[in-house]
């Protein structure tokens, strides 16, 4: 890698705002791909980096123009911590992509936290389609978990189920 691109981003990652300007956004695109990816993804899976330059990297990374976004977030999300399978959860659902619907099915269904698998269930009711609605069915009938607010799993599959079902009728 070349050491000038990863300086440079580095820099820029660690001024603020949380949010990554247009401009910055501008500039990381400007280099290869190959190059600032690496610099950004430690940036944010590295435990000792501040929580605020880990939002500021995973901001850029999701502004890259030529990053696939739902690969990156769904290996993102199987390959770190409760806290940012959360934020993955929760972003796989701006992407109305067979991949990230694939991938929410499989984690309401599977992923041992509450909260991971209520968060699943939400995104499903933004981008699910009719085929969501099996597993969410199953969900609904036999997830006895609890978020850490105290909202039931199976709740939230159900209404899931309806938006689903409103959007395709």
């Amino acid at each position: 890698m070349n050491n000038t691109i990863g300086e440079i981003v580095t820099k820029t990652i660690n001024s603020l705002p949380v949010e990554i300007t247009e401009g910055e956004a501008k500039l990381f695109n400007s280099f290869p791909i190959e190059e600032v990816v690496p610099v950004l993804r430690t940036l944010v899976q590295d435990e000792l980096t501040d929580p605020i330059i880990a939002s500021r990297s995973f901001d850029a990374l999701l502004k890259l123009d030529a990053l696939d976004k739902v690969d990156f977030l769904i290996d993102l999300f199987d390959n770190s911590n409760q806290e940012w399978r959360l934020v993955c959860c929760q972003n796989l659902s701006k992407f109305n992509d067979s991949r990230a619907v694939e991938k929410l099915c499989n984690i309401v269904l599977h992923d041992p936290s509450p909260d991971i698998r209520f968060c699943a269930a939400e995104s499903l009711s933004i981008i699910g389609g009719p085929a969501a609605i099996a597993v969410l069915e199953k969900v609904k009938d036999s997830d006895t978990g609890i978020d850490y607010e105290g909202f039931k799993i199976a709740d939230m599959a159900a209404k899931a189920i309806e938006k689903i079902r409103t959007r395709y009728e």
